[in-house]
């Protein structure tokens, strides 16, 4: 990449993120024959190299020409947004300057369906998640005018729903979304969104269910030592027997509070010494 787009200008910069390289020219002329040589050139490169990138396809796209820095933002959104439309429309090829992307074309999930989204997955329910996510991607796929921009849009939107309604239920893993984001543009259409929502949601749904489950047998095995403790003797005698437990657990109680408050202990210290 900065060989080849050193042999077309001297000026320029490069950079490599989760949506691919982004490079910044500054061309004291433009020849678009040069310009389209240079960039199918490294195209053809990185997809030659399948030893190391497998089989990637890559697509070149061309934010529009500017005449000031202060402009190179609007330019690279429009490289951006060309990028995110090979979800709908897969071509090696594109250039802002000839298709005039609408970056103003967004996707915008009724508050009915999010909310559907967040109580599936609060309540864990994977069979629910999937027939919520077949709907909605239908949906999607049958709007006018569909973008690659509209398809993120609805990918986020949809993990933002699973992630809230998954967070009452239990914590989720920290670096899920970020991973998600990153798998996200090794996408190459909206069938293979849908299918990172599906496997992604539904491992972090399976998860939580197995951590809830394993917590619920903690708990039960630690409550199953009390009620023989508590269970000899005639009724009024078991009362005045739980009366004097709990008179004693909290005196205990505040006795260790005060302790800890006086003396600035922690609560373990302040437990070891009661």
């Amino acid at each position: 990449m900065r060989r080849e787009s050193g042999l077309l200008t001297e000026e320029f910069a490069a950079s490599l993120g989760h949506a691919g390289i982004a490079v910044l020219l500054y061309l004291r002329a433009y020849h678009a024959v040069e310009v389209t040589q240079c960039f199918t050139k490294i195209r053809k490169e990185i997809e030659n190299q399948r030893d190391l990138f497998w089989n990637v396809q890559a697509t070149v796209c061309l934010g529009s020409r500017r005449d000031s820095l202060e402009q190179v933002g609007e330019s690279m959104r429009e490289a951006l947004w060309l990028c995110r439309d090979r979800l709908c429309r897969p071509q090696s090829w594109r250039d802002a300057a000839l298709e005039m992307p609408d970056l103003a074309r967004r996707y915008q999930m009724d508050a009915s369906r999010k909310k559907s989204f967040q109580v599936a997955a609060e309540c864990l329910d994977e069979v629910r998640f999937v027939q919520e996510l077949e709907e909605s991607c239908r949906t999607v796929e049958a709007l006018p005018d569909l973008n690659g921009q509209m398809v993120e849009d609805w990918f986020r939107q949809v993990l933002e729903a699973c992630l809230y309604g998954m967070r009452q239920s239990g914590e989720t893993e920290a670096p899920l979304e970020e991973e998600m984001d990153k798998r996200f543009w090794h996408c190459t259409d909206m069938a293979a969104v849908y299918r990172l929502l599906r496997q992604g949601i539904q491992a972090e749904i399976q998860r939580l269910k197995e951590a809830k489950a394993a917590g619920d047998a903690a708990d039960h095995r630690g409550k199953a030592l009390y009620p023989a403790a508590l269970s000899g003797g005639p009724a009024a005698g078991g009362c005045q027997h739980r009366r004097g437990l709990q008179r004693h657990l909290f005196f205990h109680t505040v006795q260790k509070r005060d302790r800890a408050e006086l003396h600035g202990l922690s609560d373990g210290a302040a437990h070891q010494q009661s």
